[in-house]
């Protein structure tokens, strides 16, 4: 990217990001709902089989002991395993999606679900490799530390229990501060990697770069404007969580069918409130990722069309 000489000005205002958040979300709300049935569907249809093969049990279908017994205990937890394994990798595929749809969106490059899915399939082993470089880069050497400090306090075993408390629950805090410090601080780094990924001069060192460059732009303003969009959805969806688990357990006190029906009404209800939450801030994010790039070189939008060959 070349640099060039461009006045100074405001970053966007937050009414500016709060109407991009709720058009984005207003645009892709059907879409939305689609990925995160296809995320959640084997855990839906675990609860399911669950509660058909716990009536079977009831009816004597399934004796202790038997075959079919222990075939049906195999399955049930194969399928669990499954589940999970499937909600990492597509929650992985969906992450990179929202960022496909908000930068093509920017880029106005018209993107058909299935286009922008099959872009992120083709993504997966490259963003995996991009986690990977993230991970060493700036979480693996405190979390070493933490677990090293651990480690050694209960080897020398010789403090009082007070100080065992301070540091175990003091650095999960520390931590979690941490990892929440780090968010905004890498704030502009899945954006880069869409627009550099695929070029001959394509490396996470120039990535990393990059990206520290940007974050020096308005940095105090960049900062604290991620820093409260971020909080404030937060909230937003730890309220959202409370008022689901609450109503989950009042279908859970109408028998057993309750007890399922709010289950499924549970997980269904925390993913669409924390995929929402993620999509409206990675729409806050592009806002000011744009209002950056453009104090930085005089353009907002940089097309990678690397990218978009993979479609």
């Amino acid at each position: 990217m070349e640099e060039k000489e461009v006045k100074s000005k405001e970053l966007a205002s937050y009414r500016e990001i709060l109407i991009e958040m709720g058009r984005q979300l207003k645009e892709r709300k059907g879409i939305l709902m689609k990925r995160i049935l296809y995320i959640l569907w084997p855990v839906l249809l675990g609860f399911i089989l669950l509660y058909v093969g716990n009536k079977l049990y009831e009816m004597g279908f399934m004796i202790n002991e038997s075959i079919f017994y222990y075939a049906s205990i195999a399955f049930i937890f194969c399928w669990f395993v499954f589940a999970i394994v499937w909600g990492a990798v597509i929650r992985i595929i969906f992450a990179l999606e929202k960022r496909i749809w908000v930068d093509s969106y920017f880029d106005k490059i018209a993107l058909t679900d299935k286009e922008s899915w099959k872009i992120s399939k083709k993504l997966l082993l490259p963003s995996m490799l991009m986690r990977l470089n993230l991970f060493f880069r700036f979480y693996l050497i405190p979390f070493l530390l933490y677990i090293v400090a651990v480690y050694f306090l209960f080897k020398i075993n010789d403090f009082h229990w007070s100080i065992y408390v301070l540091v175990v629950i003091g650095g999960i805090v520390l931590l979690w501060i941490y990892s929440y410090y780090l968010r905004i601080k890498l704030r502009f780094a899945w954006f880069l990697f869409l627009d550099l990924f695929g070029k001959d001069s394509f490396s996470y060192s120039k990535l990393f770069q990059e990206m520290t460059k940007l974050n020096d732009v308005h940095r105090g303003e960049s900062f604290k404007k991620s820093l409260i969009v971020n909080l404030g959805t937060d909230t937003l969806e730890g309220v959202t969580k409370m008022t689901i688990g609450s109503i989950s357990k009042g279908m859970g006190a109408m028998g057993e069918v309750g007890q399922v029906s709010g289950s499924i009404f549970r997980i269904l209800g925390e993913e669409t409130a924390r995929q929402t939450s993620s999509f409206a801030k990675i729409a806050a994010t592009y806002v000011i990722y744009r209002a950056v790039k453009n104090e930085t070189y005089g353009e907002s939008q940089l097309i990678n069309d690397n990218i978009y060959s993979l479609r």
